[in-house]
């Protein structure tokens, strides 16, 4: 009998096993849905936020150095199949040869962005304007993804309405 209780007390069992890999495979299948559905909630709040940002820095930039800076939002081709999408924030200046420099360029994969403008720009005090090129300032732009979508509107003053 003493060798029967050292067989036993080595290890588990294979029900033992069985039982604790059944139990995982469940927890797993009812975590997992919840995971990725929280994975790509953040992709859209990170992504929102990245877009509210440029749109602060185009105004700052603008009172800071007492420039031009046009926000330009649009969709470019990525590598393959897939779509960038791209805000590209530019100021105008004197010391640039074409007349205006490169401030920022950001690219936002894993999301959509869908705005009603494309081009909407701050004057020297961080107002916007509109032109023959520049839109109206109150834009709504939705930057979504399988599982989410976040709304961004910009009142006519630039500020982000809530």
């Amino acid at each position: 009998m003493v060798g029967n209780d050292k067989r036993r007390d080595a290890g588990f069992t294979m029900i033992e096993l069985v039982i604790t890999m059944a139990l995982t495979v469940v927890a797993m299948a009812i975590v997992a849905p919840q995971t990725a559905k929280s994975f790509h909630q953040s992709e859209v709040r990170s992504a929102a936020n990245e877009v509210h940002s440029v749109h602060t820095l185009a105004r700052t930039t603008a009172i800071q150095y007492g420039r031009r800076v046009s926000l330009m939002i649009g969709t470019g081709q990525g590598r393959g199949q897939a779509r960038t999408n791209l805000l590209t924030l530019r100021a105008d200046t004197s010391l640039a040869q074409t007349g205006e420099v490169l401030l920022r360029a950001i690219s936002l994969r894993d999301v959509d962005l869908v705005s009603d403008r494309r081009l909407l720009c701050f004057d020297a005090r961080g107002l916007p304007y509109t032109d023959a090129e520049c839109e109206q300032p109150d834009a709504t732009m939705i930057v979504k993804n399988v599982a989410r979508a976040d709304t961004l509107r910009f009142s006519p003053l630039g500020d982000r309405l809530p």
